[in-house]
């Protein structure tokens, strides 16, 4: 039971982890998708325009 209990914990701490780093460069990554889709958009429309 304090096994899994320690798992538990272990599992809710990362998670407040990884929140605290998202939430805190949330603008970074907003940025970083946007970029992501325009460039895959675009090569998408380039790669339909060679085909």
């Amino acid at each position: 039971m304090s096994k899994k209990l320690a798992l538990v914990l272990l599992t809710l701490m990362l998670i407040g982890v990884v929140y605290g780093i998202i939430s805190s460069h949330i603008t970074m990554l907003t940025s970083i998708g946007i970029l992501f889709g325009v460039v895959l958009v675009g090569f998408k429309k380039k790669w339909k325009l060679n085909s």
